[in-house]
């Protein structure tokens, strides 16, 4: 009986191989080389740096971040909304930044808006729609349920100024330039 077992197995493997191949080779599958950004900096092994805990609704680390993607992109699209909470996540798993999302949030003069003393008018119907946008893609972000296509990535500006730090420019989303850090 174990060897009729191994037998249908080898089968039903060998089937699934040439369907497979078949779907390749003839298009119903499409197989495509990683996308490279040709961009040479020293940079931690950053993959195991990114398994990060569930993080629940109400969690003091979803806040902090949802009030960096509310304050810093609550004007932007949801991918806009989406890179600043991915940022904010890369400088949290850089070795020069904080190791908690709030730390890296309230770092002083990292992010303009905490400068200064503002609050959220909950009452207001566009502020707490765009206040439920940013809790809702702050937990994505902090849940991995975002692709982190700018891995590595833990800096960006607003297409309206210039700053003296911008340097290796990897995209612009919306109103915003990404860049690698030195």
């Amino acid at each position: 009986m174990e060897t009729l077992k191994n037998i249908v197995g080898a089968l039903l493997f060998a089937i699934f191989i040439n369907v497979l191949g078949f779907q390749y080779l003839f298009g119903d599958i499409e197989f495509h080389e990683p996308k490279q950004i040709s961009v040479k900096l020293e940079l931690p092994d950053l993959d195991p740096l990114y398994n990060i805990p569930y993080v629940e609704y109400g969690n003091p680390e979803l806040i902090c971040m949802a009030e960096n993607i509310f304050y810093e992109a609550r004007n932007q699209s949801d991918r806009g909304m989406q890179a600043v909470g991915l940022v904010t996540l890369n400088r949290v798993k850089h070795v020069r930044f904080p190791d908690t999302v709030c730390d890296v949030v309230y770092e002083p003069s990292q992010f303009s808006w905490t400068l200064y003393n503002v609050t959220i008018d909950l009452h207001n119907p566009i502020e707490r729609k765009a206040w439920d946008k940013a809790l809702e893609i702050a937990y994505a972000v902090l849940n991995q349920k975002v692709n982190n296509d700018l891995l590595g990535v833990t800096h960006y500006h607003a297409t309206y100024v210039n700053p003296q730090w911008g340097k290796h420019q990897v995209a612009q989303i919306d109103d915003h330039v990404f860049f690698y850090s030195n």
